[in-house]
This record gives structure tokens, C-alpha cells and sequence, in this order.
């Protein structure tokens, strides 16, 4: 019998039981969430997440020592026929004609394709040079993403009718993005460079693809590099992106050229070829062999702003001062062939003149006679014929010079010339520093090569002291004269000792003296008869490649308190060069 007027017990719940139930459920939890976390990871959508491009897209730099052969060294090779290209890269346009009337062309668009990461390939080598060093590029390339990419542009999935959106149209892939991301992500892994020189190692990177000119829409990033080939919008859309993942205010500038579409690369920067809404922008041609902030034709018709970024270029070693060079040159070559064209008319006029004398008969394959009534004259003519072949060959040597020597400065990219196709190095017969003259152009040769070398690591330029020289050469002399390497004197005397006693004071406070010492032979061979000798440039260079090779000799040149140096040099009677060097 039921008793309402009892106090009912609660039913009794265990610690234990409520343990398990909590624990039960959060262990469901937990394989929900990491079964939710698994599949965002391999799908976004319905397709893979463009993130993981990321993760797959593994790029590699194998970077080589470069060096050339002065010209004046080479074994010239005369060429039949004149057939040098300009300098300057062809104008090259883009398919403009290709616009989708809305954005969902395709159900396609709204989708996200699904990467077979194990179908891998690789990139073909992408070669270039910068400041001494072989640049290798490869990068992991996937079949899956460049058929996706091709059928997006194919579709119109990003294009409007509004021309000013095409080319930010080729930014608006997530994939293609992240991508452009991964190849910036190695650029920003190389080391020792600062953010100036990436930004002029990844032009000369986009200058270095091929160019190729084709119908029809451009290609994303990813096409660009797939196929190894691509032109003016489609390189400039690379380098706008790893612009922006290198934080610099990046644009594409396009309009006309030649009567062409045209695009470049537009970097914000402390010295522009044009000002843009209050800020200065550098150009950067991406179809050719061109410093930033090069001259450039293009009439402009628009900017696209692609990306916001915190850092200003300033020239290092590819901009304005190295293209007023290449312009230069440029120039030098355009008179030098108005005259190779004056000559090659005079020739035509000359052989004319040879065919109207009865001493030749041009029109049939017959010998010329050895007797003829007009055999003074046209004599006469084949002296002036011979002279001006000579001329001809002449002037073609020298406009081979002018390209070689452009083609030194910017790095030895440019495919025209190359050391190779000129010649070996000859034998060099001549001691090139049996004066004074000489030795002191070397020191000042050196001392170039150790600012370049400063410069590098972002220190200030060391200026030249006569007096430490002075005192630098007499040391070397010693040593020159009594066959010894040392920076003690014949009197036991330190070097930097000896430099204090001769009141050679630094002016700078806490930067001491230092001194370097150095001796190379000036040949590379010999022989009971002749020696093979280096010139000036080289012997410079082995110089600056042994004191930089000694690790103590190395901190003592980069050392960032010095302001100026004196260098000395002479030879010994063996031909052993000695350098001496004291830095203050």
C-alpha cells in the first residue's frame, strides 16, 4: 500500500556509471570530429583542397658557380653571314577576344577537382643567372591540376566582358594561387639574399621561361609552368604573385605596343618609370632580358592593383643603373650596324662596278680572265672589294664584342652570345704586369671586386686610402724581392705593427687595423718557350677567390666598422704575384 504522505527515495545514480556514459560519448565525439577533420583535409567541397597544393609542391634551386673569358681573350670566329637579332625582346600580345558573358558559364565552375597526388611529374628545368650564380629551378607538377586549369580558362569560369577584369581574372583560382604561393615559398627559402635581390632573382626567373604566342585565352600560372612556354600575360601573372607573397605592391600594367596587346609587371619602388595614384612604380618587362625599371614603350591603358604590400624596391644589382648600360650598348649597336649597312652597300656598288669590266662575266660560271683591257681598273676595285670585306669583318667583331659584353653584365642570360659559340680562351703571350701602370690597375680592380663583395652582404662601399697603398706596395715589394710570404718584415716587424708605426691611424673609433696577405703565380701554365698568362680581370678574380676562401681573411674584408683600404701589388721575379691589403 502506497503511502503519499512518506518521503520518497530518489533512484541512486553511481559515480562509475555516469563515468562511463560522459566517456562513451565523448570518445563518439572525438571519431565524428577526426572523420570531419580527415575529409576536410582531403576534399574541399567536392573536390581536394587547394591548400594541399601546398603540401605537394615541392620546389628545388641547384645553384652554380658561373664565370667568363674577357672577350679580348676569346679566339674570334669570323661568321659567313651577319645575322645578330636587337637586344630588346619581341612585343608579344594576349588572346583578348575570349570573354564569358556571366561568371557561371558552367556548372563546372561552382566545382573543385579531386588531385591524384601520386600521378607526379616535374617541371623542365628553368635556367638562369644572377651576380655569378647558375640558377636550377624544378618544381612537382600534377597532371590532375593542369587539366583543371586549361578547362577553367576553357569555360570562362573567372572572365567578365569588362576588359579592365581579364587580367585580374587569372588571380581568382584558388589553386593556381596557392601554387604561385608554393614556387614564392622557395624563392623565400633561399639564403643570404635580401628581399630586394628575391624580387630581382624571381624577374630574371619569369624572364628565363620561353616565350610562347598563341589564339585564344591566356594561361593560369600553373599552364605557364607545365608546359614550360608562355607570353607577356601569362609570365607577369607569375611574378605579380610571388610579388605579393614577398609583401611588395604588385600590378599588372597593360595597353598597347607596337599595335600589340601588351602586358607587364608593375613593383612600388623609390625610383619609378611612372607615378600611379602618389606612388612610384618600376617596370618589369617578363618577356625578356630586361633590369627593372627598364625603359618600355607599352601605352599604358590601365593598372590592375594586385596586391598591397609593406616593402619598397630598391635597386641592388638588376635595375636602373645596370639598364642605362644595356641602353647604352644598345645604342653603340644601332651605329655600329647603319655602318655595317654603309659598308654592304659600297660592296654591292663595288661588285657592280667589277661585273661591268670585261675582266669578269657575273652573268655565267666562267673563270675570270687573266688578261683584260680593264684589268687596272678592276684591279683597282678588288683592292677597295678586299678593304671593305675587312672593314665589314671588323665591324662585325666589334658589335659581337658590345653584345658579348652586354650579355656579361646581365649575368649571361642573354642567348645570343655566349663564350661557347665565340671561341676558347687563347694563349695569352703577353705579361700583363711588367709596369706600374699595371700592378695599380690590378689593386683597383681588387678593390672593386671586395666592394661587390661588401655590397652583397649589405655594407657600405670601402673608399681607397694612397697612403695605406703606398705603405701596402712596399710590403709586397719586400716580399716580392726576397721570395718570402709573411706579414712579418725582413725586420721582424708585425704588418699591422709596422702600419702604426708609420702613423697609419684609423679615423673610424673601434675599428683597429687589419691586414691580409695573398700570392698567386700570374699564369695559369708554361712551357720551356712561352707562358700561358692570366690578365688583369682574372688574375683580380683569383685574388678575391682565395682571400674570401680563408674564413680569417673573410671577416676581416665584410667587417662592417672599416671604411677605406689600401691595396699593393707586385711581382716577383718567377712571375709570383703578392698582394698586401690593410683595411682601416
Amino acid at each position: 500500500m502506497r503511502n503519499d504522505n512518506l518521503p520518497q527515495s530518489k533512484p541512486k545514480v553511481s559515480v562509475v556509471s555516469i563515468s562511463i556514459f560522459i566517456g562513451l560519448v565523448l570518445f563518439s565525439i572525438f571519431f565524428i570530429l577526426k572523420g570531419l577533420i580527415e575529409t576536410s583535409n582531403e576534399f574541399f567541397e567536392t573536390g581536394t583542397n587547394p591548400e594541399e597544393i601546398l603540401n605537394y609542391s615541392e620546389g628545388n634551386f641547384e645553384i652554380s658557380k658561373i664565370s667568363y673569358i674577357p672577350f679580348y681573350n676569346m679566339i674570334y670566329t669570323e661568321y659567313e653571314t651577319y645575322n645578330l637579332t636587337n637586344l630588346r625582346g619581341p612585343k608579344l600580345g594576349w588572346g583578348d577576344d575570349f570573354y564569358c558573358e556571366n561568371r557561371n558559364c558552367s556548372d563546372y565552375c561552382e566545382k573543385y577537382v579531386t588531385i591524384n597526388f601520386s600521378k607526379e611529374s616535374r617541371s623542365n628545368p628553368l635556367k638562369f643567372n644572377y651576380m655569378g650564380k647558375r640558377f636550377t629551378y624544378e618544381i612537382n607538377l600534377f597532371e590532375d591540376v593542369y587539366d583543371y586549369s586549361n578547362e577553367i580558362k576553357e569555360k570562362g569560369c573567372y572572365f567578365f566582358t569588362n576588359v579592365s577584369e581579364y587580367e585580374r581574372s587569372y588571380f581568382k583560382d584558388e589553386y593556381n594561387n596557392k601554387f604561385v604561393e608554393a614556387i614564392a615559398r622557395d624563392f623565400l627559402g633561399l639564403e643570404n639574399y635580401s628581399n630586394d635581390e628575391l624580387v630581382e632573382i624571381a624577374s630574371l626567373f619569369v624572364q628565363s621561361i620561353p616565350y610562347w604566342n598563341d589564339e585564344g585565352p591566356n594561361r593560369y600560372p600553373y599552364e605557364t609552368i607545365y608546359e614550360g612556354r608562355g607570353n607577356c600575360l601569362d609570365k607577369s601573372v607569375i611574378l605579380a604573385g610571388i610579388l605579393k607573397k614577398l609583401n611588395y605592391t604588385s600590378y599588372i600594367i597593360f595597353g598597347m605596343s607596337d599595335e600589340t596587346r601588351h602586358a607587364i609587371t608593375g613593383i612600388a619602388c623609390n625610383d619609378g618609370n611612372i607615378v600611379y595614384n602618389g606612388e612610384e612604380i618600376c617596370f618589369i618587362e617578363s618577356t625578356a632580358i630586361s633590369p627593372i625599371g627598364d625603359d618600355n614603350d607599352i601605352k599604358i591603358e590601365g593598372y590592375v592593383k594586385i596586391s598591397e604590400g609593406n616593402n619598397i624596391y630598391r635597386e641592388n644589382n638588376y635595375g636602373k643603373k645596370l639598364a642605362a648600360k644595356v641602353r647604352k650598348n644598345r645604342k653603340l649597336i644601332d651605329k655600329l650596324d647603319s655602318q655595317l649597312q654603309m659598308i654592304k652597300e659600297r660592296r654591292v656598288v663595288l661588285e657592280k662596278k667589277m661585273c661591268e669590266t670585261d675582266c669578269i662575266d657575273c652573268d655565267s660560271e666562267k673563270p675570270e680572265s687573266y688578261y683584260c683591257d680593264d684589268a687596272d681598273v678592276y684591279n683597282s676595285y678588288v683592292l677597295d672589294y678586299n678593304r671593305n670585306v675587312k672593314k665589314f669583318s671588323s665591324v662585325i667583331e666589334q658589335i659581337m664584342e658590345v653584345y658579348y659584353n652586354t650579355n656579361v653584365i646581365l649575368f649571361g642570360n642573354l642567348e645570343d652570345i655566349n663564350q661557347e659559340t665565340i671561341g676558347k680562351r687563347k694563349i695569352n703571350e703577353e705579361f700583363s704586369l711588367s709596369t706600374y701602370s699595371e700592378q695599380n690597375f690590378l689593386s683597383e680592380e681588387i678593390h672593386r671586386l671586395i666592394n661587390i663583395e661588401r655590397s652583397k652582404r649589405g655594407l657600405p662601399e670601402l673608399g681607397t686610402s694612397s697612403k695605406i697603398a703606398r705603405f701596402s706596395r712596399i710590403h709586397s715589394l719586400e716580399m716580392a724581392n726576397n721570395n718570402y710570404f709573411s706579414t712579418t718584415n725582413l725586420k721582424g716587424v708585425d704588418l699591422i705593427d709596422n702600419a702604426e708605426q708609420e702613423k697609419i691611424i684609423c679615423e673610424e673609433e673601434f675599428a683597429p687595423l687589419v691586414g691580409t696577405i695573398f700570392h698567386t703565380p700570374a699564369y695559369t701554365s708554361f712551357s720551356q718557350t712561352k707562358y700561358d698568362w692570366l690578365n688583369i680581370n682574372e688574375l683580380a678574380v683569383v685574388v678575391i677567390e682565395g682571400l674570401l676562401a680563408n674564413e680569417e681573411n673573410k671577416q676581416k674584408i665584410i667587417k662592417s666598422n672599416h671604411d677605406s683600404e689600401g691595396i699593393g701589388v707586385a711581382v716577383s721575379k718567377d712571375y709570383e704575384v703578392y698582394i698586401t691589403q690593410v683595411i682601416c
